[in-house]
């Protein structure tokens, strides 16, 4: 297979067996709610983990996985059951995200994106059978400067949008496409001006959620506009619906911080603790959430997957456990 996406210039990138923002200043730390949520499953991953990103398989749930870029460069790529499938060199890769299924050379494959220490998006492709990552040559669009952050933007029949953070307060939402030639297309599909530097972002809605270390969070429109804001400094976010309702998710100190999505409003913080499978998670750092399903009882509806920097864990919660923690009975 690997010799089969030769026209694409790839290369063999390596493989192995398998406080509250602001809270002193704004005064809502007294008022939010802590909501405590018990760890659905755990697993070691070996190597310290930079971030992570659900690659969900629509065939066969129950076989989706759980790719991490590794602080020392690479990935590893896991079942939900902790077994190290692919263990693959390479650069050491930030803000990744994935097309669980984009199509090379008329054949879909996970195609993984992140950025490297020279500001530079990275594609990789996942040749689950053989258990090897391979390098995929891509193009570059007119972003000025280094890459700061990027995040999955849309996705269609043959191609893949993702927004690319820049060093400075701008972004990009380029549209990455196989037309067949040496690398892959790139095109530019909107530019946009942010209200701050980012270094993270999700799509929410038609525009996005953006988190920074000096704006903290701001729900920006397609123009870029900030139409709500929350103070703070924030690495990371993700964006989800827990039966509808639109929340922003990131990883605060030894917390997690669930925000309305909407107006950016806190909801509620979580306290993750310990079960029978798992332990409780200390230090909340790199996170994802999918809504796909994963197959069984605890992940049907999706989960989220934390990267605890206390133990060096990855620990999976269950979407719906999630979903009763923000969404009040009422609601329910």
């Amino acid at each position: 297979m690997a010799a089969a996406l030769a026209g694409l210039g790839l290369t063999l990138s390596a493989c192995g067996e398998a406080p509250s923002p602001d809270a002193a200043q704004d005064g809502t730390a007294a008022e939010r709610a802590v909501e405590t949520v018990i760890v659905t499953s755990a697993f070691a991953p070996g190597r310290t983990v930079d971030d992570l990103t659900f690659l969900p398989d629509a065939q066969t749930p129950w076989q989706g996985l759980i790719a991490a870029s590794i602080a020392d460069g690479g990935y590893d790529i896991y079942d939900l059951d902790g077994q190290l499938l692919v263990a693959a060199s390479g650069p050491r890769l930030r803000a990744v995200t994935a097309a669980p299924a984009f199509p090379l050379r008329g054949t879909d494959f996970p195609l993984l994106f992140g950025i490297d220490s020279e500001g530079e998006v990275r594609a990789q492709a996942l040749l689950r059978e053989e258990g090897e990552l391979i390098e995929i040559a891509i193009g570059r669009a007119s972003l000025s400067g280094e890459a700061a952050g990027l995040c999955r933007y849309d996705i269609g029949i043959g191609y893949i949008d993702i927004a690319v953070l820049g060093e400075d307060a701008t972004a990009e939402v380029w549209r990455v496409q196989d037309m067949g030639g040496d690398v892959l297309d790139v095109s530019v599909q909107r530019e946009i001006a942010l209200p701050f530097p980012a270094r993270d972002c999700a799509r929410a809605g038609t525009g996005l959620v953006i988190a920074g270390p000096t704006g903290g969070l701001a729900r920006i429109d397609e123009a870029g506009r900030a139409v709500a804001e929350a103070p703070g400094t924030m690495a990371e976010v993700v964006y989800g619906e827990l039966l509808g309702r639109a929340v922003a998710i990131a990883p605060v100190e030894d917390r997690v911080f669930v925000y309305d999505a909407n107006t950016l409003e806190p909801i509620t913080e979580i306290d993750f603790e310990g079960g029978l499978n798992a332990p409780s998670i200390e230090r909340p750092d790199a996170l994802d959430l999918t809504d796909a399903n994963y197959g069984g009882v605890p992940f049907h509806t999706g989960m989220l997957a934390v990267f605890d920097a206390a133990d060096g864990r990855i620990k999976l919660v269950g979407r719906e456990v999630i979903t009763r923690a923000v969404v009040t009975p009422p609601e329910l």
